[in-house]
């Protein structure tokens, strides 16, 4: 019989989803060795959004065996959505849950991203034993060129791909505790957290906006609404990016808080599209040590600057 895993996700420009596909398919198409193999356990995964677990009640009664909570860190912690979610979540009883955060890089204070939500997850009876950072192109603020965000997302692939086998394998990945992290953090949040209220307040649409309504079906806590024909944006936001980047205009801006948003945006798709061959074949040659095998050193001369930062990251599937 197969074993059912629930996968609630956040994502607000597409970066958690894209890593949580590749943890379905690594679950659901091969065994702990990387290998198809019919004999081994069986796996069905279910994805869904945080939104949509919220928007339906029933959602309450879904049965699974093992539960995944994905989602991208907010100022060193988790958005306020995926804490709703938690809230709402059927008794664990001490069922087996995961944790996978997506972040532009891998600081060792990201990886405090899931104290607030393992804490919560305790009190309904959920055990995590699993967490992981994923590193994934950044949307905001400082964006990395077109190149190093494809080499993101194909290391992202193959790390996604070893999540999966670890957590097939009952592995155990936790990150050290540091508690001094924890707490400056913490206090970081709950700037963010206003911040964030006051940033969906200051959006605005230009004179380019077709009202075509695009922002208010994608926003994922209602924030986006139209009055007299104008869109207004409110103070529920949490500063996902989604209204921004998916509009096909380009006409969401911001009053004060412009500098937030990368100028040439940003959009997965894109990305995904760069790191595929023309065969739509993944383009994984030179990234986590050359290979998936882990022959050491892959391409790092292509990466200058701050990039070399991440040299240890693609070198080390375990980051």
């Amino acid at each position: 019989m197969a074993q059912s895993i629930l996968i609630i996700y956040f994502s607000g420009t597409g970066n958690t989803e894209a890593v949580c596909r590749h943890i379905k398919t690594a679950f659901e198409s091969t065994d702990a060795t990387g290998q198809a193999n019919d004999k081994c356990e069986q796996y069905t995964v279910t994805l869904m959004r945080a939104e949509d677990y919220l928007a339906c009640d029933e959602n309450q009664n879904m049965t699974f065996d093992q539960l995944g909570i994905a989602y991208p860190v907010h100022a060193f912690s988790s958005p306020p959505i995926i804490e709703q979610v938690i809230r709402q979540l059927p008794n664990g009883c001490d069922r087996a849950a995961f944790l996978l955060y997506t972040a532009g890089d891998f600081v060792r204070i990201n990886q405090m991203a899931g104290r607030k939500v393992i804490a919560l997850l305790r009190k309904q009876r959920y055990k995590v034993n699993y967490e992981r950072l994923i590193v994934m192109g950044s949307n905001w603020l400082i964006g990395y060129d077109d190149a190093f965000n494809s080499r993101l997302y194909q290391a992202a692939q193959i790390k996604a791909e070893h999540m999966a086998t670890q957590l097939k394998q009952k592995r155990e990945h936790r990150y050290h505790f540091v508690p001094v992290m924890h707490h400056g953090g913490w206090l970081f949040h709950h700037m963010e957290k206003l911040g964030a209220k006051l940033f969906g307040r200051l959006l605005y649409t230009t004179d380019a906006c077709t009202r075509c309504g695009k922002c208010l079906k994608a926003c994922p806590t209602g924030n986006i609404q139209r009055k007299n024909d104008q869109i207004q944006f409110r103070g529920k936001c949490q500063m996902c990016m989604r209204c921004v980047y998916q509009c096909p205009v380009n006409a969401i801006r911001s009053h004060g808080l412009q500098w937030m948003i990368l100028k040439k945006g940003y959009s997965i798709e894109k990305i995904i599209k760069g790191a595929c061959g023309k065969n739509g074949g993944s383009a994984i040659d030179k990234t986590l040590n050359g290979n998936k095998d882990g022959n050491k050193a892959g391409d790092q001369t292509a990466l200058k600057g701050y990039s070399r930062h991440f040299i240890a990251y693609f070198d080390d599937i375990e980051r």
